[in-house]
């Protein structure tokens, strides 16, 4: 079975990112599969706390990853 969730990128782990995967976690048809921050403790913690797979510290490896949107 194909999986049709809407697949984001998200470059920032600051308050704005928060904010958008915290309103993203509300519909279970939206997942963050890509998280960019360049603090690598800080996208560490943001990826546990919002159990995104995958993440980076280079914004151009989320745009390669090819989400169907970035924010």
């Amino acid at each position: 079975m194909k999986d049709d969730r809407l697949r984001i990128g998200l470059i920032g782990c600051g308050h704005m990112g928060s904010y958008y995967a915290h309103n993203i976690a509300k519909n279970p048809d939206v997942e963050i599969t890509i998280c960019c921050d360049p603090s690598p403790e800080k996208l560490e913690r943001f990826r546990e706390k919002w159990n995104i797979s995958n993440s980076t510290t280079d914004w151009t490896e989320v745009i390669s990853f090819k989400p169907d949107g970035i924010i």
